[in-house]
């Protein structure tokens, strides 16, 4: 997952893309003639291509990473509950042993008041 979320962060390769098409609308908005050459026209259609496969990238590592997440909540969930049943049974045999040794230190002082009375 570390790997994967190492080659994540391609927010200035999202923007130069966005960049590059937002200047080729703004460059075809703005000639009265409405074209652009055909190097323009490929070299914008490489870069719809190379945004799309972006995204397609991206969305594939979001469902992971969402896939990823669900897992170690449920996980989460069991290990708290397995802890609070192991919490439980903790106070349970302490209470259980703080029993045994007052009921054994009650005895102990009833033989010892028998023995000197």
């Amino acid at each position: 997952m570390a790997e994967m979320m190492s080659g994540f962060d391609a927010s200035g390769e999202i923007n130069e893309k966005k960049r590059q098409i937002r200047d080729a609308i703004i460059k075809l908005d703005g000639e009265g003639s409405g074209s652009l050459s055909i190097e323009d026209l490929v070299s914008l259609r490489r870069d719809l291509e190379d945004s799309k496969v972006l995204l397609e990238q991206h969305s594939k590592t979001i469902n992971i990473l969402t896939s990823d997440k669900e897992v170690l909540d449920k996980k989460k969930a069991e290990l708290d509950h397995k802890f609070g049943t192991l919490e439980k049974e903790y106070e349970e045999l302490l209470d259980k042993t703080i029993a045994e040794e007052e009921a054994q230190v009650q005895n102990n002082s009833e033989f010892a008041n028998t023995i000197t009375t």
